[in-house]
């Protein structure tokens, strides 16, 4: 599939996008990450645009092109020297990244990850092997409900 280049309009369960390949689609459906192909659910702002991200949502949840995209960016929060969490234990780590006041369980958040990454909810991130890295960002996405929804084509491009 070609990369959205640009978001046209956003609304609660979809978001209108224009893609590379001058097609006009609707993503509805599934879960905010990946109509956004942010698998992190990152705000839009300089550190998301810095990564990569094109445009926003409804909510300001940053739009990336693709999902290799947007999990790069997510990789680079939680595992990058910019943002902080590389000193952090898991459990410190996702008391941040989703803490209670957006109303997240991190502790139940932190546990998941840990079981199914085999790893303990007190281990620093930065010392964190690529495997074991690979599989938090696996499990967080399960934890979180990954869901495709649907596709559907707006427009052609009539070039």
């Amino acid at each position: 599939m070609s990369k959205i280049k640009q978001v046209i309009s956003a609304k609660v369960g979809s978001i209108t996008v224009r893609l590379e390949s001058g097609a006009v689609v609707l993503r509805s459906g599934g879960t905010v990450s990946w109509r956004t192909n942010n698998p992190g659910n990152l705000k839009y702002g300089p550190f998301a645009k810095l990564h990569g991200a094109i445009g926003k949502d409804h909510k300001g949840h940053a739009v990336f092109p693709d999902i290799v995209s947007g999990r790069k960016a997510k990789y680079q929060l939680l595992f990058g020297p910019e943002r902080g969490y590389l000193t952090m234990t898991l459990v410190e780590a996702l008391q941040r990244y989703a803490p209670v006041s957006d109303g997240n369980d991190p502790i139940s958040y932190a546990n998941f990850v840990a079981r199914k990454s085999k790893i303990n909810v007190n281990d620093v991130l930065g010392s964190m092997s690529e495997a074991q890295r690979e599989r938090v960002l696996i499990a967080m996405a399960t934890f979180e409900g990954f869901k495709e929804g649907i596709v559907t084509d707006v427009a052609k491009s009539s070039d």
